[in-house]
């Protein structure tokens, strides 16, 4: 039974760059399965946050904001998350 969450906040990842979006890196409690990203990726999009937007690098999750919209794409991606979750669980 899969239960993924946010093993950590969103960190910068890769080298800074003088664009006001950059790539922010999120540790996964583990890898998720090929049935929970299909999940995750279902999910409707929250104004122009896409869970399509987001990538996953086995325990990582990867998605590009700019500073001052990392609150809500974390918020967004919580609740994708906690959908992707029940969904994997119910397959």
């Amino acid at each position: 039974m899969e239960n993924i969450r946010r093993f950590s906040d969103p960190q910068p990842s890769g080298t800074s760059s003088s664009a006001p979006a950059r790539r922010w890196s999120v540790a996964l409690s583990e890898a998720p399965s090929v049935r929970w990203l299909r999940a995750f990726a279902d999910q409707p999009p929250d104004g122009d946050r896409s869970p399509r937007l987001v990538a996953f690098s086995r325990d990582t999750l990867l998605f590009t904001a700019t500073p001052d919209q990392l609150v809500d794409w974390v918020r967004v991606i919580d609740v994708w998350m906690a959908r992707a979750n029940a969904t994997a669980r119910s397959s």
